[in-house]
């Protein structure tokens, strides 16, 4: 008698239930299996969906019960060692579930135990490098601060020395405007203004310089030499071109002209029918009576001392005259009655002669020397230079 099997699962159930059932309906009705099997072909039955029941025919013997068995029972083994890979297939799983997971919180730990470790050794790198540039740092801030100071003081210092060496410029600028020479850079009194400028605008940071005392960076601080540099180099230049001549070109009026009576030569003062001035003879024009006056003028004092006993020993020296006011006398008013003939300026010795000669026409009546001229003003000009050969 065949033996049912116990199946677990229900699809397997269900799948022996239609073996047994196709042996339940052999001919006999032996709903256990022990009629012999039938042979020929066999009268099979089947219901449908709708419940319909219906005849199969079959051209090949079914299969008998017992070789159902075996295949039963193999089917068995072979669920029983499905079941025992699942199973432990299922363990194996747990058990990786297990070891991943433990791995899983095993790495972050060692990640969080490592993070911890490098944000230490960051913070304790950090706080090294932090104090050795501290460390570092406080000695260069110490020298920044010291040169900025130094730098502070250099610039205070050089403002104080720009201010006193522009006095010292300025002072050299009115000596130039009464002592220097126009026309020639190169000139003796320019060079002695330039020199004496010099001096004492630089004198002290040459000094310096070579010795190497008492300057920043080369530059020297304001002292006593810088306060009286200004005062002091006007007062050298005066000193030095006081008494050297510095106007090349010296001016005046003349007022004081006076009757002049030369000895020899042409008459003047006279009837002069004849004769002109200087000897010559007559060209045919009415004859005129000649008066001339003259005043002389000592440039001693347009000259200064140093220059003096040189431009007595000029010759030629070039004199200009020019008639600045004349008021003639009574009788002179018409310009018919009276000409100037003659306006000469000569130097002589240091002494400046101006001569202006007047030609009164004849047979007028002769007038006196004081009643040709009311008042005359001449403008001069010499020049103090040498005179050119």
């Amino acid at each position: 008698m065949p033996i049912r099997p116990k199946l677990r699962h229900t699809a397997r159930e269900v799948m022996a239930e239609d073996y047994l059932d196709v042996a339940s309906r052999r001919p006999g009705g032996d709903p256990v299996g022990r009629a012999p099997p039938v042979r020929g072909t066999p009268s099979v039955t089947g219901i449908l969906a709708n419940g319909r029941v219906i005849p199969l025919c079959v051209r090949e013997p079914l299969v008998p019960l017992g070789d159902l068995d075996q295949l039963v029972g193999t089917l068995r083994r072979m669920g029983e060692d499905a079941d025992a890979a699942i199973r432990a297939r299922s363990r194996a799983i747990v058990r990786l579930s297990r070891t991943v997971a433990s791995d899983a919180a095993r790495l972050s730990r060692a990640r969080v135990a490592a993070r911890r470790k490098l944000e230490t050794q960051v913070l304790t790198a950090s706080a090294r490098v932090d104090r050795r540039i501290d460390k570092e740092l406080i000695p260069l801030r110490e020298g920044i601060e010291k040169a900025g100071a130094r730098h502070a003081r250099l610039v205070r210092r050089i403002a104080r020395r720009a201010l006193w060496d522009d006095l010292v410029v300025v002072s050299a600028l009115p000596l130039f405007a009464a002592f220097g020479q126009r026309g020639n850079p190169l000139a003796s009194n320019n060079l002695v203004l330039t020199l004496s400028l010099l001096v004492w605008l630089l004198g002290d940071e040459l000094t310096d310089l070579i010795s190497g005392a008492g300057t920043v960076f080369g530059i020297r601080d304001t002292d006593i030499w810088s306060y009286i540099a200004p005062l002091a180099n006007l007062l050298t230049g005066w000193f030095l071109l006081r008494n050297a001549q510095h106007e090349r070109f010296v001016t005046g009026f003349a007022s004081d002209f006076q009757p002049f009576f030369p000895v020899g030569g042409a008459l003047l003062g006279a009837k002069t029918s004849e004769a002109k001035p200087g000897g010559g003879k007559s060209d045919g024009k009415p004859p005129e009576r000649f008066f001339t006056f003259r005043q002389q003028i000592d440039l001693a004092p347009f000259i200064a001392p140093d220059h003096r006993d040189s431009f007595l020993g000029f010759e030629d020296v070039p004199a200009v005259a020019s008639i600045a006011q004349i008021t003639w006398g009574p009788g002179l008013d018409d310009p018919a009655d009276r000409r100037i003939v003659g306006l000469a300026a000569v130097v002589e010795d240091g002494i400046l002669i101006i001569t202006v000669t007047v030609a009164i026409p004849y047979p007028k009546q002769l007038p006196r020397h004081d009643a040709v001229l009311s008042a005359l003003s001449a403008a001069w000009i010499v020049d103090t230079a040498q005179p050119k050969a």
